[in-house]
């Protein structure tokens, strides 16, 4: 009981849709994906309709994945062993213990899913450090707290120990004197690329920044100072080979103040390939963190959340 609540937004319900809140001018997406009557008009009875937007709500929507893992994530569950998981999944989403044949199936899946897949993080990491140092970690920290639109040290900004690095879909601002706001480009490809770009720092404050490009066995690139105008970042040429890093960092010059800066460079193969994307824009390209993967037993809650015994009541 009690009032209404919103089903799509996080942190999500775990009450019944019957308790979902009903907006005229904009029905949940949850009740438009299954054809929840219309709140304006007399409807005699719901339609039976099976649609693609159904089974990728189960396959993909946050809920779903949130549901799969809270169920694996129960004490009882994580005590037992895998027969005891199977039966303790087959109680809690149909009400009935599993068939051998079920026990069989649900522990097989389990054991052959694959732990872990290709990194799916895109080309693109977004961190600092010192470009000159050697590769490894003073060179380059992933900046671990993205708020949705931006990538930074932590919870807090500016951070209390790395100061106002900060990473944005256009550009961003360098930490304290030495630690530099770093983009970093891991090549999908063998071949040789090209580099374009223009750094801007549009302010009379301060004395601008430094925009370097590093190869990761530390060959320097390019390097250019911008202050209160735009350079351009052009560099022809580059011999990559598949897992090669290009970081393209921004570091203060003598000082941190008004050093916020706009850089978006793209990196594009000098002779295109078949079947390969031609070109890597990273601004284009900029997004959030992929969400962490399903373990092989939350993997099989979300199979059995998709079946029509879950679903559908007869």
């Amino acid at each position: 009981g009690g009032r209404p609540v919103p089903l799509s937004e996080p942190p999500f319900t775990g009450r019944r849709t019957l308790y979902g809140f009903i907006d005229r001018l904009n029905l949940d997406p949850m009740f438009a994906t299954f054809d929840f009557a219309s709140p304006d008009v007399t409807a005699a009875e719901r339609p039976t309709t099976m649609v693609p937007q159904q089974a990728l709500f189960g396959m993909n929507h946050p809920f779903v994945i949130e549901r799969a893992r809270a169920l694996c994530g129960q004490k009882e569950f994580l005590a037992g062993d895998d027969e005891a998981k199977a039966k303790l999944l087959y109680r809690a989403l149909f009400q009935r213990q599993p068939t051998q044949r079920e026990m069989v199936l649900a522990t097989e899946f389990v054991r052959s899913t694959p732990r872990g897949v290709e990194d799916d993080r895109g080309t693109w990491r977004y961190g600092h450090g010192n470009p000159r140092a050697a590769d490894g970690p003073e060179r380059f920290q992933v900046l671990g707290h993205f708020t949705g639109k931006a990538y930074q040290a932590g919870p807090q900004f500016p951070d209390p120990k790395f100061g106002h690095v900060l990473l944005t879909t256009t550009g961003g601002h360098p930490g304290l004197p030495g630690d530099a706001a770093i983009r970093r480009w891991v090549s999908p490809v063998d071949g040789v690329v090209t580099i374009s770009g223009r750094l801007e720092h549009l302010s009379d404050k301060g004395d601008g920044v430094r925009g370097l490009v590093v190869r990761g066995d530390g060959a320097m690139l390019g390097e250019w100072t911008a202050f209160n105008d735009r350079v351009d970042t052009a560099v022809a040429e580059v011999p990559v080979r598949k897992g090669d890093v290009l970081d393209f960092a921004v570091e203060s010059r003598e000082t941190n103040m008004a050093d916020s800066f706009s850089w978006t460079p793209t990196v594009a193969l000098a002779v295109a390939q078949p079947g390969r994307a031609a070109s890597w824009s990273a601004q284009a390209d900029f997004a959030g963190p992929p969400p962490p993967l399903l373990s092989p037993w939350e993997q099989c809650a979300q199979a059995l959340l998709l079946t029509n015994e879950f679903w559908f009541i007869d």
